[in-house]
């Protein structure tokens, strides 16, 4: 059949047109157009799928209905409503006119789950049927790759941090021919906490992200961040074949030459047109399903499509009008992050418009944990012997503990919880475990007697009839157990939580809920038994050190003259996987090298620091643990040689591309790679792992408090 369709192509078909003045077409001319298809599939089609689209052209313009109307007194910089794709529950729409690269809403924090695999297989996991009680299949969708939340990915040695990030990280959906948002380079600060002074240290998260747009959104546009090509090919059996941002920029060339060749010109209102479009349909699904679903579904549909795009034909109805946001969704840009006004309690919300008593400030989707076991982390135990590894104060290498690190197994004592559960709500009385991701709920801190403004409530009869917390919230939840409810909605969401105001509260006032008296003797016992630190180990934030621009050291510079904290380790921006780009440099001393013990080394120069590969570099993704050897200067500029690894679990390719076949072997310290000519700015400070504040012993972990009054009795 492939090559039938091949040989229809040569023969020169592919040039004729359907004759509609008497109501037939040929199939064959459906063959030789779908012929055009697989040609170009295999050639054109996939060098013009790496083609972006050009800025201002007609099918990347989406601000061309503007829609004024509906403007409040404070307006609202985002909306949760129903998303524009189908079946794929609530989405974030974009409140007011955005203009490219601009932040969209407040800023959020971002959640690191660490080791989640290492502690959720505890001791206990038989007694618990803990196979079907994972945070796996609770939050598998929403986690985030801890690089897009660096410097998290080095909280631990190797990749095994998760990164939760709420409100446009969760609620937001992706459409590869729409995106446009993007995280923006994370914040890191402790809001001013200390391990030496503060009993809260350790229980709040430093992590902080903001997504700003990646082109100009009309007010009413929905929101899409890019999970990633492998979110949707990884779920190919529970979404179908959703056609990814190539195949998208390869329908909109096929609409437009099919549309040029009149083969389906509706004017002539042939009877099998319909016919003869599904048979085209077929072909090309046949040969690819992913682009075939970039095409209209209906023939009807097609010249809207040429016209306006194959993505956006797909979604008719990314952009709202302001009314319809104000009757269907929820605002839910309602609160800015700043320090809170209570001493020692870290971030706080503020109000970003005044509220009366009793009206709805943030309504919120809710992640459901029925059961509290998959917060527990277990001490680790140390083979043959071993103490845990300490900080070596003397060395930046970020891995100078990994070997004693790598022989640790899982203990029976539970050690910690995950820092999440200072995020979740529950009760006392019960397993459940409830997360609210929009909104920045987990910004409210508690409330100590006369501070409380704020009270949280499922929704009712006087919630918005039309709104999300109607529509979203399954009532018949709260009436069943907590088995019922784990074998009833794996993964699934069903139930919103509101925020409410108590009182009026006036804009820029900071809110505060009841956290519950279980919480508040929790918290006084740990602050009755807390002791600040007295070990040798100094620390220091590796955040003020870059904020600083600390004087970079070498291996031996540190020998004499340590980092001011023994935490402290170098990182170095390096695109390894692509560094083939890169100049490489002859290492004389290396050509007869036979030694196991001594890998290979391979020498690159950086690139140019102007350069707008050098700009490029500068991502999170490619901060890499590196080990500074030399400096030089060069008009009266610094620059760096390092030795730079990578994660060293990463697993081994089998069918690899040469730069596969590369990452593979520094991965794996096959190679040793040397980096020179690096520049100031290629190089950041960061923890070494296990350092930071949220793996110290003995941090604070309590989830905030349902109350009594709503909290269902078979829960």
């Amino acid at each position: 059949m492939k090559n039938k369709k091949l040989a229809l192509a040569r023969r020169g078909l592919t040039g004729k047109k359907c004759n509609f003045q008497w109501n037939f077409c040929s199939p064959v001319h459906i063959l030789s157009i779908s012929a055009v298809l697989l040609r170009n599939k295999s050639l054109a089609l996939v060098q013009d799928g790496n083609k972006q689209c050009n800025e201002g052209s007609e099918q990347c313009d989406i601000t061309t209905q503007k829609n004024e109307k509906g403007a409040r007194a404070y307006p609202c910089g985002m909306y949760l409503a129903e998303s524009s794709i189908p079946n794929s529950g609530i989405g974030l729409y974009a409140g007011v006119p955005y203009s490219k690269g601009e932040k969209i809403a407040s800023r959020d924090i971002a959640i690191p789950v660490i080791d989640r695999i290492f502690h959720h297989d505890g001791p206990d996991a038989d007694d618990l049927d803990f196979d079907e009680r994972k945070l796996d299949w609770i939050l598998i969708d929403y986690f985030w790759q801890a690089a897009s939340c660096m410097p998290a990915n080095f909280e631990t040695y190797t990749d095994t941090v998760d990164c939760v990030v709420p409100s446009l990280g969760m609620a937001a959906n992706s459409h590869q021919g729409l995106k446009n948002s993007a995280f923006t380079y994370p914040k890191v600060g402790s809001a001013g906490l200390s391990r030496y002074l503060d009993p809260g240290a350790g229980a709040i998260t430093n992590y902080h992200v903001e997504f700003s747009t990646d082109k100009a959104l009309e007010a009413g546009s929905e929101i899409f961040v890019d999970y990633g090509e492998n979110w949707f090919t990884e779920r190919e059996e529970e979404l179908g074949f959703a056609p990814l941002e190539n195949d998208f920029t390869w329908g909109d060339k096929m609409l437009k030459k099919i549309q040029k060749s009149g083969v389906f010109d509706l004017k002539t209102q042939s009877a099998d047109i319909d016919e003869y479009y599904k048979l085209l349909k077929d072909i090309v699904f046949s040969l690819d399903k992913k682009k075939a679903n970039s095409l209209p579904a209906e023939v009807s549909d097609f010249d809207h499509a040429a016209e306006k795009g194959s993505a956006a034909s797909s979604t008719p109805n990314y952009i709202r009008s302001i009314e319809w946001l104000e009757e269907h969704g929820t605002c839910v840009d309602t609160v800015d992050e700043r320090l809170s006004t209570v001493p020692g309690a870290g971030w706080g919300a503020f109000l970003k418009r005044p509220v009366k008593k009793g009206e709805v400030i943030i309504v919120s989707p809710l992640i459901h944990f029925p059961f509290d076991d998959v917060m527990k982390m277990y001490e680790e135990v140390y083979s043959d012997g071993k103490e845990k590894p300490g900080i070596d104060g003397t060395t930046a290498d970020f891995y100078s503990g990994r070997e004693t690190h790598s022989t640790r197994t899982k203990g029976e004592k539970i050690a910690s919880k995950q820092l999440l559960i200072n995020y979740l709500f529950g009760n006392p009385k019960s397993s459940m475990l409830f997360f609210p991701y929009v909104g920045s709920i987990g910004l409210i801190n508690h409330g100590s007697e006369g501070k409380v403004n704020v009270q949280v409530q499922w929704p009712s009869e006087h919630s918005a009839p039309n709104g999300p917390g109607i529509k979203y919230h399954k009532q018949s939840w709260l009436d069943l157990t907590v088995d019922q409810l784990s074998d009833e909605s794996k993964g699934n969401r069903g139930l919103m939580m509101e925020i409410v105001a108590m009182r009026d509260i006036e804009v820029d006032e900071e809110i505060f809920l009841d956290y519950g008296p279980a919480w508040q003797k929790a918290w006084d016992d740990h602050v009755k038994d807390w002791k600040p630190l007295t070990n040798d180990e100094k620390y220091v934030p590796s955040s003020s050190l870059n904020m600083s621009l600390e004087k970079v050291r070498t291996a031996d510079e540190l020998l004499k003259n340590p980092y001011p904290g023994s935490n402290i380790a170098t990182a170095c921006f390096l695109n390894i996987g692509n560094a083939g780009n890169l100049k490489e440099i002859k290492d004389e001393d290396d050509d007869d090298w036979d030694d196991e013990d001594d890998p290979p080394k391979r020498i690159f120069e950086w690139f140019h620091p102007n350069s707008a590969s050098a700009k490029n570099l500068l991502e999170s993704e490619n901060l890499h643990p590196c080990t500074v050897i030399d400096r030089n200067i060069t008009n009266g500029k610094e620059f760096f040689s390092a030795i730079v690894v990578t994660n060293p679990n990463h697993p081994p390719n089998e069918e690899r591309e040469d730069h596969e076949e590369f990452l593979d072997d520094v991965a794996n310290s096959r190679v040793q790679l040397e980096v020179r000519n690096i520049p100031r700015a290629g190089i950041r400070f960061v923890d070494k792992a296990f350092s930071g504040d949220i793996h110290l012993p003995g941090t604070f972990r309590f989830p905030i408090a349902i109350p009594d009054g709503i909290f269902p009795d078979k829960w």
